[in-house]
Parts: structure tokens; sequence; C-alpha cells
């Protein structure tokens, strides 16, 4: 009886697969592995990734969803982070030579003309899948921790917001006020300045 349990259940997930494209929820690792929250996927990039969260901000530097060490670590959610916050501050490794670093395509939006035609991040928490558009980018000192605050006051977001967008590097024309949902994910960047980093804001604009 558990054998044809058994079977029934591998030929469930594998007709899953085939109608789940690779951006879409995640079926079943997220059964086996808790720390699992979602999956973050950013069309003509390599980035579609889940995203871990752990009991801090170290562990997941240097292991893999399954808990392996794995020198590229995982994309991870701040451990301070509700899944249900305003702000949502997501980490990952970009690298100066090795191009499987899981954040290095974020470096692409150093340049204006890859946003313009790569505007959206998505964002799968369970079986809910939001769409973001990216308000700004930034380049910020490694001694400079403002972005790492979760927690505002409505008019503390409010300028805290305004200041993201006026220190981007180049104005990409999207409004964002202090009602919005936003996400920043981060990586290290090395040019033009090194021990700096890369920071991506965008807002949620769509639940799909």
């Amino acid at each position: 009886m558990r054998k044809i349990i058994f079977i029934f259940f591998i030929i469930f997930l594998f007709f899953s697969c085939i109608n789940c494209s690779s951006d879409e929820v995640f079926l079943y690792d997220d059964l086996l592995y808790k720390d699992i929250k979602g999956k973050i996927y950013i069309p003509n990039t390599n980035i579609n990734h889940y995203i871990l969260q752990a009991t801090d901000n170290s562990y997941y530097l240097n292991h893999s969803y399954t808990g392996d060490s794995d020198k590229y670590g995982s994309i991870f959610l701040d451990f301070r982070n509700d899944i249900l916050d305003k702000k949502l501050l997501i980490y990952g490794h970009n690298s100066k030579y090795d191009d499987k670093a899981l954040f290095k395509d974020l470096e692409n939006y150093k340049e204006q003309s890859f946003y313009k035609n790569n505007q959206y991040i998505y964002v799968t928490f369970g079986s809910v899948k939001y769409k973001y558009l990216i308000f700004s980018i930034n380049i910020v000192s490694k001694d400079d921790h403002s972005h790492t605050r979760l927690k505002y006051s409505h008019m503390d977001f409010y300028r805290y917001l305004l200041d993201t967008k006026s220190y981007s590097l180049y104005d990409t024309y999207v409004d964002v006020g202090e009602d919005d949902f936003v996400i920043t994910l981060q990586t290290c960047n090395y040019t033009p300045y090194d021990n700096t980093y890369l920071l991506i804001n965008a807002k949620r604009v769509d639940r799909l």
C-alpha cells in the first residue's frame, strides 16, 4: 500500500513540474527545507533562486538551501524580516571574477539601457506571486547601514524613500510613497568604487 501511495506521489510531482514554469510557485522543496521562504526571478538575468531565511544573516552566506556548504551561498531574507513587512531586505553574493555569484547580474542595472528593458522583479511567497517595479539603483559605502533599517514610522519611511530616489544612479521616473511595499536587493559592488554595496530597490505593483 505504501509503495502505491509513493508511486502516485511521484506521478503527481512529475505532472506538476510539467505545468509549472521555472519562475512559478515552487512545488515540493519547501516541504523538505523549512528555511525556504519563497523564490525570486528577474527576466533576462540568471537570477531565479529560492529565498532562504535563517536565524541570523551569516548562515546562508556559505550554505545552499539544502544546508550544504557552498561558496556561492544562497539568496536570503534578513532574519529580522517577516514576509508581511512593508520593506523586505534580500541579500546575495557578487564577485569580481566569478559569474556564478548568485546576484552577479544585478550589476547590469548600473546601465540605464538595461534597466529600460528589465524593470520588473518577481517574488513568490508560498502560493502568492508578486510583481515589483524597480524605482532606484544605489551604490553606498559598506560603512553606511542606513538601508538595513526595517521598521519606520509613516513619515520616516517617506523620507527614506525620497532619499533613496534622490541618490539613484539615474532617474527611473517611477514614483514611490510611504504606502508602498518595497524590496531592497543588496550585493557587494566593486566598480567604479570598491568596498561598496549595490542596492536595487523596487515597489510592489501587482499580485499575480
